[in-house]
């Protein structure tokens, strides 16, 4: 998404930017650098990703916008490089493609335990 309103949640961590209205549905907007700690600094960025649909949908600022990839020719790896808390338990494969490393990551079970761990 491009030109779209975040509405602030009072009380809530700083890497919870608050909702996005999407055709009457409320998305929660994160900004997954910070969530992750790996910045201090929030995003300024004005592209958002949506991700999955319906009250499963999650929001995730981005630098830019997504493109297709199309996996042939890819090396899957033989283990999961180190990757910060929290994100571990939801990647299950990781690839090789031209020198970067990409991840299968389960956002559904990566937002239900964040939400699980901030509730607690």
């Amino acid at each position: 998404m491009k030109n779209f309103t975040v509405y602030p949640i009072p009380n809530t961590k700083q890497w919870m930017h608050g909702l996005v209205n999407l055709r009457g549905n409320l998305i929660p907007v994160y900004d997954l650098p910070m969530l992750l700690g790996l910045s201090d600094d929030a995003m300024k960025h004005h592209n958002l990703l949506i991700i999955d649909k319906g009250h499963e949908s999650a929001g995730i600022l981005t630098e830019g916008l997504p493109q297709v990839c199309d996996m042939n020719g890819w090396a899957k790896l033989s283990h999961v490089p180190k990757l910060p808390v929290g994100l571990t338990e939801c990647v299950s494969d990781a690839y090789s493609k031209d020198n970067v490393i990409w991840l299968r990551f389960d956002h559904k079970d990566f937002f239900t335990n964040m939400m699980a761990a901030v509730a607690s």
